[in-house]
């Protein structure tokens, strides 16, 4: 752990529980590094199991998992891949750079068997052409209409992901498979849910840390290190209360998604003097809001277009005894790949769950990132932000590109806006 981030530690709580909470850090810390990535997929490949790349958690890890593969997170935390970007276009998406640099150095090693892209923005679709001759399937965003059109994708898929494993996809492996990514989600859900209170011990960047791990080990090590962490937290006494003067302002980010680094946009509006609470990245909401946005209920044939609410029963997660796969399984999978992708607010403009979130994390202020090749995001956050400072939330703008120069011009936007949150909150007692 780097003494940056240990010490921001150092300075919430008392030593002893200062010691404690970065040794159960330290683990997810590690996942990040490429080093500990490939240790861990020679050892699965030596196993005989087939590695898939995947962009984000929000892609159904549980059919890769089923037909026998490890869904892998990409996501280029080390700085070795930056020499690969000469080969890529000077506007790309830095999201999809990561991307791209991690999964080519991973391939030409011969540690995965495949990439699973969800085409949800440009960017995303063009990265198959830059892979070469990296396998690539593509996972296509599902729109509003039938929910059976859903379904059906993602059979196609499993039989594509089958053909890279080799393996079938069995009702069997599918329930066992399902069952891991809902221990895993709930865990990282739960830690989450901690981060309402104004005295959780954790910072937004070791949050961060911790979710940006998720599908770079095994699911079951994660999940425990994660649940470990959570019952760790529960039992610290809360550091301070929130209208204290000295209470860092509490800031949810929205928008592009963030690649993890050492200078995140996370880490400098921390430093910056604010404290991040919540996130809307990849839709990430929908842990603690399952089916608050667009469930598709077990009799449903369509889904709500984008922004009209939904009252419909939530299918629950059951699968067929015997047979293929089918049924309510696979609508389940529709539902939460239907959620993750239509309940962003930033990208459908559906505030439901964002509004919900400012409400219930006690939020400050908004800080919306947005990187200047992603025009969807740019078209949503005028208008979301628009709404947002209608209901008294002061909301900040930032443009960037993934380049390590632009931190001082962050830095120096950043940090008027969170003194004027101070200010309110002074004006405001």
């Amino acid at each position: 752990m780097t003494t940056a981030f240990a010490s921001t530690i150092s300075e919430r709580v008392s030593p002893e529980e200062s010691s404690a909470l970065r040794s159960k850090l330290e683990y997810f810390r590690s996942r990040l590094g490429s080093i500990v990535l490939r240790d861990w997929l020679h050892k699965e490949a030596a196993a005989g199991r087939k590695p898939v790349g995947v962009l984000c958690w929000s892609v159904p890890a549980e059919i890769i998992l089923a037909c026998g593969g490890i869904p892998v997170r990409l996501s280029g935390v080390s700085g070795e891949g930056l020499k690969y970007r000469s080969e890529l276009p000077r506007d790309i998406c830095p999201l999809a750079a990561s991307f791209y640099v991690e999964a080519r150095a991973l391939t030409r090693e011969g540690l995965l068997s495949g990439v699973v892209f969800p085409g949800t923005c440009d960017w995303k679709r063009k990265l198959s052409g830059l892979l070469g001759k990296t396998k690539v399937l593509t996972l296509e965003a599902p729109s509003p209409g039938n929910a059976r059109l859903i379904e059906a994708d993602l059979k196609r898929s499993a039989r594509e992901i089958a053909l890279l494993t080799d393996l079938p996809l069995r009702t069997n492996n599918l329930r066992r498979a399902s069952e891991k990514v809902s221990r895993a989600s709930e865990a990282c859900a739960a830690l989450h849910r901690l981060r309402q209170h104004p005295g959780c011990a954790i910072s937004g960047a070791e949050a961060f840390a911790v979710e940006q791990s998720f599908l770079r080990d095994d699911f079951s090590r994660w999940t425990e290190h994660c649940r470990t962490l959570v019952q760790f937290l529960k039992e610290q006494p809360p550091m301070s209360n929130q209208n204290s003067p000295k209470e860092a302002p509490r800031i949810m980010l929205v928008g592009s998604p963030v690649v993890w680094q050492e200078r995140s946009l996370v880490h400098l509006v921390e430093e910056a003097g604010g404290k991040v609470v919540s996130e809307d990245f990849h839709s990430r909401l929908c842990l603690l809001y399952p089916g608050g946005g667009f469930p598709i209920s077990a009799e449903a044939d369509s889904l709500p277009c984008a922004g009209q609410p939904s009252h419909a029963p939530v299918a629950e997660a059951r699968f067929d005894k015997d047979g293929p796969a089918g049924g309510v399984s696979w609508q389940t999978l529709a539902r939460r790949w239907a959620e993750t992708c239509f309940c962003s607010p930033i990208a459908e403009g559906n505030e439901t769950l964002l509004f919900r979130a400012v409400e219930d994390f006690q939020v400050e202020g908004i800080v919306a990132h947005v990187y200047r090749s992603c025009a969807r995001v740019q078209m949503g956050l005028p208008g979301i932000l628009g709404r947002a400072r209608a209901r008294g939330i002061p909301s900040l703008i930032l443009e960037t590109q993934g380049d390590p120069n632009e931190e001082e011009r962050l830095r120096a936007r950043i940090e008027p806006f969170i003194e004027m949150l101070l200010a309110r909150r002074r004006n405001a007692t």
